[in-house]
C-alpha cells in the first residue's frame, strides 16, 4: 500500500465526493491491509485514521457498529439532525487533530499548570502539527515536530524530523529538550519500554514529559473488560486495523516511568468522541462508573505528565524478586512470610 493511497483515501473519507472511486480505493486497502510486507513502516505506529479506513465513516467519523447503529436509528428517527455515538475529528486552527477530541487542549491545560516554557518542545507523532501550536501560544518558541510523515506537518518556523520510532531515535538529534510530548503513539509500539528510554536520553535534566495513551480503565472500557474479557481499544480488530499492540494500564504505565527514570507529577483522563446525544443517552452507565470509579474513568484517554529524574533502585534491580527465585523458583510468588 503506498502512502498517497492512504492520503487519497483520508481526503475522500472527509469531502464524501466520488463515492465509486472510494469504495474502490476501500477495498484495495483492505485488500492490502492483510499483506503486511506491502505496509509502509509508519504503520506500525501510526494514527489510526489514515491507515484504518474500515472504522471511518465519509465525514471523518468513526463508523457505528452493532448497538451503537441501532442506537443511532432510534435517535435520528426523533430528530435526523441528532448523531448518537461518534464526533468527527476535531481541528486546531485548520490543523487536523489525529486524536480524540479535548484531548490537545487537556494537554495544553496540564503543561500550563505543571511547566514554565523557557526550552525546546519535541512533539514525537507530530501529524499535522496541532499540539505544537498550542503550546507556542504558551511562550514556548523552539518548536520541534517528528513523525514518519512530513506531507501533514505544517508548523511556520518549526523543525521536523522523520522518524522510526520502533527503533533509536535519540541518535538523531544534536540536543535535548525541555519538553517532550507523545500523544496516543505509544500503544502502537514494539516496546515501550525502549520508547521511554529513547525519550530519557532527550530530555534536559529536570525535563518533562506528557504522555497519552488508550484508558483502558474508562467506563467503556471497563464495560467491554465485564462483557467479552478483552481491553477497550485491544481487540482483534484493533490489532489489525490500528495496530494496537501494546496495552497498558494506570499503575504499569507509573511504575514503568519511575523504573526508567520519571516522576509522574499528574494523570488525568480526558478526550471523547461521544456526541452529546450518546453522552445524554449513556448517562446512567458513566455517571455510575465516574461515582465508583472516580472521573479518571470518563476520559477515553490517560494523560502523564512526568518529570525526568533518576531511575527507581528498587525497580531496576528487583532484589525480592531475585532472591526468592534463586532460592525456590517453583513457589515464586506464593510465599507471603
Amino acid at each position: 500500500m503506498r502512502l498517497h493511497q492512504f492520503e487519497e483515501l483520508r481526503v475522500w473519507r472527509q469531502s464524501e465526493t466520488n463515492l465509486d472511486e472510494g469504495r474502490e480505493l476501500t477495498k484495495r486497502c483492505q485488500k492490502n491491509r492483510l499483506e503486511t510486507k506491502q505496509y509502509p513502516a509508519f504503520v506500525s505506529w501510526r494514527r489510526p485514521f489514515p491507515v484504518c479506513p474500515s472504522l471511518w465513516d465519509g465525514n471523518g467519523c468513526k463508523k457505528r457498529t452493532r448497538w451503537g447503529a441501532t442506537a443511532g436509528i432510534l435517535v435520528r428517527a426523533v430528530n435526523p439532525k441528532w448523531k448518537f455515538r461518534f464526533k468527527p475529528l476535531e481541528s486546531f486552527n485548520g490543523h487536523l487533530i489525529a486524536c480524540a477530541p479535548g484531548t490537545h487542549a487537556a494537554i495544553k491545560s496540564m503543561v500550563s499548570r505543571n511547566v514554565r516554557p523557557r526550552g525546546a518542545v519535541l512533539d514525537i507523532g507530530a501529524h499535522s502539527g496541532a499540539l505544537l501550536l498550542r503550546l507556542k501560544e504558551l511562550g514556548f518558541a523552539e518548536l520541534v515536530g517528528a513523525d514518519l510523515d512530513s506531507t501533514r506537518f505544517d508548523v511556520p518556523g518549526a523543525d521536523f524530523k522523520c522518524l522510526e520510532l520502533n527503533q533509536p531515535f535519540a541518535c538523531h538529534f544534536d540536543r535535548q529538550f525541555q519538553l517532550v510530548t507523545a500523544t496516543d503513539i505509544i500503544e502502537h509500539l514494539d516496546s515501550p519500554r525502549d520508547f521511554l528510554k529513547e525519550i530519557h536520553a532527550l530530555l534536559e535534566d529536570e525535563g518533562w514529559l506528557v504522555i497519552s495513551l488508550p484508558n483502558v480503565a474508562s467506563w467503556e472500557g471497563r464495560i467491554r473488560f465485564l462483557l467479552s474479557g478483552e481491553l477497550w481499544q485491544f481487540r482483534e480488530e484493533n490489532y489489525r486495523t490500528q495496530r494496537h499492540i501494546s496495552p497498558i494500564t494506570s499503575i504499569q504505565m507509573t511504575l514503568m516511568m519511575q523504573e526508567l527514570g520519571f516522576r509522574v507529577v499528574e494523570i488525568v483522563s480526558a478526550g471523547s468522541f461521544s456526541t452529546k446525544v450518546r453522552k445524554a443517552l449513556t448517562f446512567p452507565i458513566w455517571g455510575l462508573s465516574a461515582a465508583l470509579g472516580g472521573i479518571s474513568t470518563l476520559g477515553a484517554s490517560a494523560i502523564f505528565l512526568a518529570k525526568k529524574t533518576t531511575p527507581d533502585a528498587e525497580l531496576t534491580q528487583p532484589k525480592d524478586y531475585t532472591d526468592r527465585w534463586k532460592g525456590i523458583p517453583d513457589r515464586i510468588g506464593f510465599d507471603t512470610d
